[in-house]
């Protein structure tokens, strides 16, 4: 080839190399730093991520409920869902007091759990978790209790309320998740004073899998003199949902209302790498701020009087959980607001390293106002008209009953005719 020919065919290579590799690496520089503060590594990110926001559709697997006349599709009230290694999917229905089991494909296999007070029975269920040797856990949210059973629906001796308070009157456990080696449980609980005043506490504790405490992770307390329940759905700090327990034991936790921090916990509690993102707090709207008092005057808790305090702001980070692939998704006040009609969510995507790399939407006929949506691993789980109707929980004791009303998120003056609820399930591409 002459000498020409190369420099001409070298010079085309060079160019198509500068046009391929130039827009990745510009995308893919990160404006960040690290810093180490005593002993901690602190990843602090800039507003702005290393690439553009991806646009994810997820493709539909199944149905069930909607029009169906299946009984075993007929759904009375979904509180969770989760999957087991086998990919078999757990569907909770905290309105008839049982667990429909379907598999990987959404095919049925069985229904486990029964109302009562016996082994494997429960009422009044808010979550459940599935153990490595296929045990499930019903919480129990009034009174505090943890039924167990084989996921072939055989009752088990239940697991001891961890953490429990001598003279607690109010014990709730408020969610739990389980990785390999740890089960993670946030609680709360409120004690009455002989003076009329209480004390609330909240924990998140390690167990391992048979609910034995190994260490609190984190916890705090609180006292009220007036006597009064006190409500806050905006707690500035609150350990109760926003954290997440990854396959590889680590606890990711942003229990901060206006600050967008997440603290990465090793499996012994210590805290071993701090995430932050610049980050300007979101305001609540007139009419959010209505909506909330309108829902929470609607919650009776026996003849305990009640105070609700709203935050005027919004909290910075609404959710966040780890991807089998070690991203960290987050969504914050912000990327709710891009929560619409067929779009979920606008998520932070951080990378293992705690790197922001990119902005995340995902495409499914989601609807605010009315729908739900759960994230398992490689599966999205879109659950219609989840947000219709209340239910109503009651606990007796040596106290007395007490008697606390559940709302879902519907407006009462909406006269919108609810369609049939319906589970539907998709694939996220990797």
């Amino acid at each position: 080839m002459p000498r020409s020919s190369k420099v001409l065919l070298y010079s085309v290579l060079l160019l198509l190399t500068f046009v391929i590799l130039t827009p990745a690496a510009q995308a893919g520089r990160w404006e960040g730093r690290e810093e180490v503060i005593d002993g901690i590594t602190h990843v602090i990110n800039p507003e702005q991520p290393m690439e553009k926001n991806r646009f994810l559709k997820p493709r539909e697997l199944w149905r069930l409920g909607g029009e169906s006349e299946a009984d075993e599709e007929m759904f009375g009230m979904v509180r969770q869902i989760r999957t087991d290694s086998k990919g078999n999917v757990y569907i909770l229905d905290v309105q008839l007091n049982e667990i429909r089991i379907f598999n990987a494909d959404g095919e049925y296999l069985r229904t486990i759990g029964q109302e009562g007070e016996g082994p494997g029975d429960f009422r009044n269920a808010m979550d459940f978790f599935i153990t490595p040797d296929d045990r499930i856990g019903v919480i129990q949210i009034m009174p505090g209790r943890i039924s167990m059973m084989t996921t072939d629906g055989d009752g088990l001796a239940d697991m001891p309320l961890p953490g429990g308070q001598d003279g607690a009157m109010m014990a709730m456990i408020q969610g739990a998740q389980i990785s390999p080696e740890l089960l993670l449980i946030s609680m709360s609980s409120t004690t009455f004073q002989e003076d009329g005043s209480n004390v609330s506490s909240q924990r998140l504790l390690a167990c391992d899998h048979e609910g034995e405490v190994i260490k609190p992770f984190k916890e705090q307390s609180e006292e009220s003199s007036s006597g009064m329940i006190i409500i806050s759905p905006d707690d500035e700090i609150d350990y109760s949902n926003h954290w997440y327990l990854s396959s590889d034991n680590r606890t990711y936790l942003a229990p901060w209302y206006h600050e967008y921090k997440i603290e990465v916990l090793d499996d012994k509690g210590d805290v071993e790498r701090i995430i932050t993102k610049e980050y300007k707090s979101r305001k609540r709207s007139a009419e959010q701020i209505k909506a909330i008092e309108d829902r929470y005057s609607r919650i009776s808790f026996g003849e305990q009087s009640m105070k609700i305090d709203i935050e005027p702001d919004r909290r910075d980070i609404s959710s966040l959980l780890v991807r089998p692939n070690g991203d960290l998704w987050i969504l914050s006040s912000e990327g709710n607001d891009e929560c619409q009609d067929n779009w979920y969510g606008r998520f932070d995507v951080f990378d293992s390293k705690g790197r922001f790399e990119r902005t995340l939407s995902i495409n499914v006929p989601y609807s605010t106002d009315y729908d739900e949506i759960i994230l398992r691993g490689d599966r999205l789980f879109l659950m219609k008209e989840v947000n219709n109707g209340s239910r109503t929980v009651t606990s007796s004791g040596a106290g007395g009953t007490s008697t606390m009303l559940m709302m879902g998120d519907q407006n009462e003056d909406d006269d919108r005719e609810p369609e049939p609820f319906e589970i539907v399930c998709y694939q996220l591409p990797k």
